[in-house]
């Protein structure tokens, strides 16, 4: 400790994990669909989330010694990863005209990959579905 009462003793910390992560995927699925009402329906989902992703790890440095500080960052690997995944759901169709329908509905993935501590994708969509 100096004459005015602070720590002058160094200290640093050090993180090392992904940098960057660039995804990208698509999906096969199957579906079911139950009828509810006349135009209510409700549905089901099952299939496979094929994905590829590059990513870069990093490692960041932070030093102090009480008055200066000193961060940095190095690239240390660029990686490629894959795998197919199962994904589930499920949701309603509001059938508004005969070729127009509202769906809400609920998809639900995990990823396969030792880089991530269990990661659950899950995703809530809205939208409108024309058939022709």
């Amino acid at each position: 400790v100096n004459t005015n009462g602070s720590d002058t003793t160094p200290s640093s910390a050090v993180y090392t994990g992904v940098a960057s992560i660039h995804p990208r995927s698509f999906l096969l699925t199957l579906s079911y669909r139950f009828p509810l009402l006349d135009n209510l329906d409700f549905f089901l989902k099952t299939g496979a989330n094929v994905w590829f992703a590059d990513y870069e790890s990093v490692e960041i440095t932070a030093t102090s010694n009480g008055t200066t500080n000193t961060i940095s960052k190095r690239i240390t690997g660029t990686r490629q990863d894959s795998a197919v995944d199962p994904i589930t759901g499920g949701g309603f169709m509001w059938q508004v005209l005969p070729e127009l329908s509202i769906r809400a509905e609920l998809e639900t993935t995990a990823l396969d990959n030792k880089d991530f501590k269990e990661p659950r994708f899950q995703l809530m969509t809205l939208g409108v579905q024309y058939e022709f």
